[in-house]
């Protein structure tokens, strides 16, 4: 009988524990800045950081991150692989991208021409619905956003912003970055994840690199492995 009980007793918590554990994923501190846009405003060291020399995280993300957020929305919701390819950065991935197409066997003179094979791969994804992409991170391909851009438009998916501020606050200014997360609602999952980085007046896609994606995994799903130690 005092066994019986016990086992009860076990799964109730359990049961609990874990229901806690979902709600905290639900509904954490994240603050809507635009029509199915959000901002982790959680007490991280980004968030402290900026406090720290008079910068308000949810007006400095509205006035120079959002803009970028909501054109990069609206190109996905388009299908418009021009206006998505001017996103990525010229120095910091398209090298990358054409040696992932070399890897695979794909060798291609020049960048032109490799950004012209490249756009030829994603009208296939667009066309067919088929991905082409020999890019080795999923979260790069832009057939991967095209999978969802239905769902981004209705709200079934939201965008989810961490900032990333630089070691040294004061410049925030210049080498400030952030994680642009596409998150699906009902699951409670993240769907991709995206790294922006500042070049001169503009934010541009990074090379996310497998360590980088992993912890921001880990940060949006607590159950994903974490980013193992260096």
């Amino acid at each position: 009988m005092n066994l019986a009980k016990f086992i009860l007793i076990f799964g109730v918590v359990v049961i609990g524990t874990m229901a806690e554990k979902k709600t905290a994923r639900k509904y954490r501190n994240i603050t809507q800045i635009a029509k199915n846009v959000y901002l982790d405003t959680s007490k991280s060291r980004e968030i402290e950081s900026l406090d720290l020399i008079g910068i308000d995280a949810v007006e400095y993300t509205k006035k120079k991150i959002l803009p970028t957020v909501l054109r990069f929305k609206q190109a996905i919701i388009e299908k418009n692989i021009d206006e998505i390819m001017t996103f990525y950065s010229e120095e910091e991935f398209y090298p990358s991208a054409q040696d992932d197409y070399a890897r695979s066997g794909v060798k291609t003179e020049s960048m032109e021409e490799f950004k012209s094979v490249w756009k030829k791969d994603i009208e296939e994804c667009k066309k067919y619905n088929r991905e082409k992409e020999r890019l080795r991170d999923q979260d790069r391909k832009v057939c991967t956003l095209f999978w969802v851009s239905e769902d981004l438009k209705t709200g079934e998916y939201i965008i989810q912003i961490q900032l990333e501020t630089p070691l040294i606050a004061q410049n925030y200014h210049a080498q400030m970055k952030f994680t642009l997360v596409i998150y699906d609602k009902k699951r409670e999952v993240m769907w991709v994840g995206i790294i922006f980085a500042q070049e001169g007046n503009e934010f541009k896609i990074m090379d996310n690199g497998g360590y980088d994606l992993l912890y921001i995994r880990n940060r949006y799903d607590p159950e994903h492995p974490p980013m193992p130690d260096m």
